[in-house]
């Protein structure tokens, strides 16, 4: 058996952990590094049957540079309602293009920015990583 793993994301830079203050966010970004690196450290060994995709990584890279992604905004949640299941284009913020956003929600990134992370435009496909791996 084969196995697809990832790690987190920056938690700490989401709507969710910057609402309680820099200083939680900056914690909880900790947590998240920790969360990967440990991960990271267990499957080591395991590199023949695990493959590991950096969404950290992925996620830094358009955080920091959203301009080249054509993010237009990269702290706000597109979605007017609390959480991502309950968001429909009618609970949209007003005249958004959620295209533009980061932020589905609190914690949950777009779905555009969800299908980057296994788009062969971002980078290569997880389809083109498993099969030339295994």
């Amino acid at each position: 058996t084969h196995v697809a793993m990832t790690g987190v994301y920056n938690v700490g830079n989401s709507p969710w952990a910057r609402a309680f203050g820099d200083d939680t966010a900056k914690e909880i970004t900790k947590l998240a590094v920790r969360f990967n690196d440990a991960a990271l450290i267990e499957v080591t060994d395991l590199w023949q049957k695990v493959l590991w995709r950096d969404s950290a990584l992925m996620y830094n890279v358009v955080y920091n540079d959203p301009e080249t992604y054509a993010l237009t905004d990269k702290s706000t949640a597109v979605c007017t309602v609390p959480d991502v299941y309950n968001c429909t284009t009618s609970t949209l913020v007003a005249g958004a293009d959620s295209q533009k956003y980061l932020w589905a929600d609190g914690i949950h990134m777009t779905p555009r920015i969800i299908r980057m992370f296994g788009s062969r435009d971002y980078s290569e496909s997880l389809a083109s990583q498993l099969k030339e791996r295994w």
